[in-house]
């Protein structure tokens, strides 16, 4: 949960826009400042450690999560299911069956779940997913480390590659749904190893063929060369895609087809903030040496350490000499070190003092909570 929250933390004060202003329409786009825009939005081959909040808004997991940051495997027969006053979203269900010592995880995946370019993500998709995963030179995935029946026997290399196996017996496959069959029950933090990111393999133009009849899964089996330096990580099946990168600028757009519906903000961009030297403007420490103007960079809100140094910056700039000012309001993350500091000139102070932090809630799941 620590991890998960360090990665999007950052978007929890997005949704409590959508809290309290009334006009809901006039509420389309929003500007972030942050220090670091993180690695390349890349599904497959992140660290869990960095920052990837770009690749959270571009790509949906094929799980949801409740309330209290806990895998929801279960919703057969809608995309969403109401737990303890909380909605929860999910594209896919997990099935768990038992037989002579097999367990089977079926995995389906529910109608109309479509990425920005308007493909549906179905069962071809999932298993090039899947099998990027698996694949022997890719250590970066913990599926690799589930038992996963032939695994072993895919991952072997012989001296002549014709008796090289190029399909994972334990991995079958219907028009709706994925199976994984396992030597032993998974534990539930193996368990929520399956919820990986789901990743249209429309997006690839590398040449790879998609042949699951054939055991062509989309992938040259121990060479993922021409999958990570693929440009198509732009677009995915989030409720945004990447609609333009510059050095210090991310823009992001909706996506119109997201399962969940309609998204209020269309447009979010992000600005890298830069240093300024000391003049009359605000300068708040991002946690080293250097300095940043909020206010100067035109930005709606940014993440900034809380401190005395940072809650006495802001006082000294604001006319009234509070933390909650005319030109900056700044809020605690609930039980962080972190801060929101807002622009009073771009951003309604009810929707600051409306805010409800909740380190449980992702950025997803607070824009529908509040639409």
């Amino acid at each position: 949960m620590k991890k998960r929250f360090l990665l999007v933390f950052v978007f929890l004060f997005l949704g409590t826009c959508l809290v309290s202003c009334k006009d809901k329409s006039t509420l389309t786009k929003l500007r972030f400042g942050t220090f670091d825009f993180g690695a390349k939005i890349d599904p497959f081959f992140y660290n869990e450690n960095e920052n990837n909040i770009m690749l959270e808004l571009t790509f949906s997991k094929l799980f949801g999560t409740d309330n209290d940051g806990n895998v929801i495997y279960d919703i057969e027969d809608s995309i969403s299911k109401d737990i303890n006053g909380f909605t929860v979203y999910s594209p896919c269900s997990l099935k768990v069956t038992e037989e002579e010592g097999i367990y089977t995880y079926t995995i389906t995946i529910k109608e109309n779940i479509y990425s920005s370019n308007g493909h549906e993500y179905d069962y071809k998709d999932l298993l090039f997913d899947l099998y990027v995963h698996l694949d022997p030179s890719n250590e970066n995935s913990k599926l690799r480390t589930l038992p996963i029946v032939s695994l072993n026997e895919y991952n072997e290399e012989h001296e002549d590659e014709k008796d090289d196996i190029n399909y994972i017996e334990g991995i079958t496959y219907t028009k709706t749904s994925v199976s994984i069959k396992t030597t032993r029950e998974l534990d539930q933090i193996e368990k929520s190893y399956l919820n990986i990111y789901m990743v249209p393999y429309s997006f690839l133009n590398t040449g790879i063929k998609l042949q699951p009849e054939n055991n062509k899964f989309g992938v040259s089996k121990n060479d993922l060369k021409k999958i990570k330096n693929s440009t198509y990580y732009q677009k995915g099946t989030g409720e945004y895609y990447l609609k333009e990168l510059q050095s210090e600028k991310y823009i992001f757009k909706s996506n119109s087809a997201f399962y969940k519906g309609k998204i209020t903000i269309t447009t979010l961009e992000f600005y890298k903030l830069k240093p300024f030297v000391y003049d009359e403007d605000l300068l708040i420490t991002s946690g080293g040496d250097e300095y940043y103007s909020i206010h100067k960079n035109k930005i709606d809100a940014a993440i900034i350490d809380y401190n005395d140094q940072t809650i006495g910056e802001v006082k000294r700039y604001n006319f009234n000499n509070k933390a909650e000012g005319n030109i900056l309001l700044l809020t605690q993350i609930s039980d962080t070190e972190k801060a929101v500091v807002y622009s009073a000139k771009r951003m309604k102070e009810e929707s600051v003092k409306a805010l409800h932090m909740n380190q449980n809630h992702s950025f997803l799941e607070l824009l529908y909570l509040y639409r």
